[in-house]
């Protein structure tokens, strides 16, 4: 009979086990999931302000300076603002961040200051725009960089909204 006994208390620690690791199992996921939550909320703002400003550089110089000029003064145009490009691309990497940031990484390039400032290098010393013509190759990097802003205005906005809804769902499941 001892030996039944000791099966049976075996059976059941092994199952009481079995649901003490599965409950700290979910214990730990709800406080991690709530910690990331928590960390959603305290950045929110943060990232939907990087956004807007984002979008209000982009935008300006799309919708204002684009539609006006072309080739060379749009270019200085560019040169003018390649501080303000460099922000919206430091704000993309590293205020909204994430996924977002890696999936812009090539277009925001295009915004770099370096970037900028060794195109124009390179225009002004470089044999090859002598030969092939400064004008159009100028019209390309413009084309590129125009083509490139408009990607990051769409992506962005579509990170916008997916903040938004998380936030949104937070703030249900919260009860706020």
């Amino acid at each position: 009979m001892s030996f039944d006994n000791t099966i049976l208390a075996a059976i059941i620690g092994f199952i009481g086990s079995i649901i003490g690791g599965a409950i700290t199992l979910l214990g730990v996921r709800i406080t991690l999931q709530k910690q990331d939550e928590d960390h959603f909320m305290s950045t929110f703002m943060r990232k939907m302000i990087a956004i807007e400003r984002v979008k209000d550089i982009l935008e300006e110089f799309r919708e204002y300076d684009c539609p006006e000029n072309e080739g060379e003064e749009l270019w200085q145009i560019v040169l003018a603002k390649a501080d303000f490009f460099a922000e919206a691309e430091r704000r993309i990497n590293y205020e909204i961040g994430g996924i977002t940031a890696y999936e812009l990484l090539e277009y925001t390039s295009f915004l770099s200051y370096s970037s900028t400032l060794e195109f124009e290098k390179w225009l002004n010393t470089d044999f090859w725009p002598r030969i092939s013509g400064r004008d159009h190759i100028l019209e390309q990097q413009l084309s590129k960089i125009i083509s490139a802003i408009d990607i990051i205005i769409d992506r962005i906005d579509k990170e916008k909204t997916l903040l938004k809804n998380k936030y949104k769902k937070i703030i249900k499941k919260r009860g706020l």
